[in-house]
C-alpha cells in the first residue's frame, strides 16, 4: 500500500491558527486546534496495532530476504511502542459524542501514522507542532492506521469508531473542536486562496466547493499533526460528505451577478459587508453573499473563479432548504425561470 490517498486537498495551519473545514451546504465550519492536537493510541488501537506488529515482525524476521534486517525492523517496533502504544488514552465521552454527531452528519475524522510524511507533506511541515497547550483538554476517537514503508509495506488498519476507536486526538478545551455556522458577515477563505476541492491552502482552510463553482459531494483533506518519535509521522484526514439536496449556491455570468445585485438592492437588502471581490447583503433573518473572480486552480485551467451567488441563511435559518427556496425566488426575480 501507499502511504498516500492521492487527495489535492492539502492544507498548511499557519502558527496560532486552527485548522478549519467549511461545509456550504450545511452552512457550518468545523474548527480543530491542531497545532496543539496531540494523536495517542487508544487501549483498543494499541492492542491491534502491538499483536500486528508483532506478528510482521515475527515473520519478517524468519524471512531469508529480510532477516539482516532484523536489528532495524526490531528498532523501529521498540521506537514505536515508546512512543505511541505504551501509554494508551480514552477518549472522554463529550467529545465521543461530538465524533458521533459529525460521523451522522456526513464529517469523519481519521488519522495515519507512517514512517515517512504522507501526502506531499516533508518532513519539516510537522516540526511545526507546538505542542499540547496546558490545562484539560478533550479527546476525540478517530479512524486511523498505522502504516511502516520500510516493513515491506507493512500496514495496519482499524476502521473502527465510538469505543473501538483506535486513535484519540486531544486538544485543548477551549478551543480543541468546535461547530458553528459560518458567520454571515464575513467572507469564505475563498477570497484568499482556492482552497476548495482539490486546493491547498497555507492559511489553515478547506471548502468543499469544486472548481467549477457547485458544493462538492465527497471532500477529502488532510493536513500534519506532528512527529511520533523520531522516525514517525502522524497526519490527520478529514472526509466531508455533503447531503444530497437542492443547490444552496449558483453560478452566474457577470450579467447575471448584475441583475441578481440590482433585485437585491430594489429589494432593501443592505450590504454591510464586503469588499472589491465579494458583497453580503442582508435583510431580517435573510443572508446571501455574491463572489466575483475569485483565485481559482491554475493546474485546472481554472485562473479565477466564475462569479456565484450562495444563500447564507434564510429567515434565520442555515437548514438547505430554505436557504435554496430564497436563492431560487432571487434567480426567478433577477433572471426569470426560463433562463436558469
Amino acid at each position: 500500500m501507499s502511504i498516500n490517498f492521492g487527495t489535492e486537498n492539502i492544507v498548511f495551519v499557519p502558527p496560532g491558527g486552527l485548522l478549519r473545514v467549511y461545509d456550504l451546504q450545511r452552512w457550518q465550519v468545523l474548527a480543530v486546534d491542531a497545532l496543539h492536537a496531540v494523536l495517542a493510541a487508544t487501549p483498543t488501537g494499541a492492542d491491534a496495532f502491538s499483536a500486528k506488529l508483532e506478528s510482521s515482525l515475527g515473520t519478517l524476521r524468519a524471512s531469508k530476504r529480510f532477516s539482516p534486517r532484523a536489528a532495524e525492523f526490531g528498532a523501529l517496533g521498540a521506537e514505536l511502542d515508546e512512543a505511541l502504544l505504551s501509554r494508551p488514552r480514552d477518549a472522554d465521552p463529550e467529545a465521543a459524542g461530538l465524533a458521533e454527531r459529525l460521523a451522522a452528519e456526513g464529517f469523519v475524522l481519521w488519522a495515519r501514522v507512517s514512517d515517512a510524511p504522507a501526502e506531499s507533506f516533508a518532513e519539516e511541515d510537522y516540526d511545526e507542532h507546538q505542542g499540547a497547550a496546558p490545562g484539560p483538554g478533550r479527546s476525540l476517537p478517530l479512524y486511523g492506521s498505522l502504516h511502516i514503508e520500510r516493513m515491506d509495506d507493512f500496514e495496519s488498519a482499524v476502521p473502527r469508531v465510538g469505543a473501538e476507536a483506535p486513535f484519540v486526538l486531544t486538544a485543548p478545551e477551549e478551543r480543541g473542536f468546535a461547530v458553528a455556522p459560518i458567520p454571515v458577515e464575513e467572507p469564505l477563505p475563498l477570497v484568499h486562496e482556492f482552497c476548495g476541492a482539490r486546493g491547498a491552502s497555507s492559511r489553515g482552510n478547506s471548502v468543499n466547493l469544486s472548481p467549477k463553482v457547485s458544493v462538492e459531494p465527497e471532500h477529502i483533506l488532510c493536513a500534519p499533526l506532528h512527529r511520533v518519535g523520531r522516525s514517525f509521522f502522524a497526519t490527520l484526514y478529514g472526509h466531508l460528505s455533503a447531503p444530497a439536496g437542492p443547490p444552496v449556491l449558483a453560478k452566474l455570468d457577470p450579467r447575471a451577478m448584475r441583475a441578481v445585485a440590482a433585485v437585491l438592492e430594489r429589494s432593501r437588502y443592505e450590504a454591510p459587508a464586503g469588499g472589491a471581490d465579494w458583497r453580503c447583503y442582508r435583510r431580517g433573518g435573510d443572508a446571501v453573499h455574491l463572489y466575483y473572480g475569485l483565485p481559482g486552480k491554475e493546474s485546472d485551467g481554472v485562473f479565477a473563479l466564475p462569479g456565484f451567488a450562495v444563500a447564507a441563511s434564510a429567515d434565520g435559518s442555515h437548514l438547505a432548504e430554505p436557504r435554496a427556496e430564497l436563492l431560487r425566488m432571487l434567480l426567478d426575480a433577477a433572471l426569470g425561470a426560463q433562463q436558469q
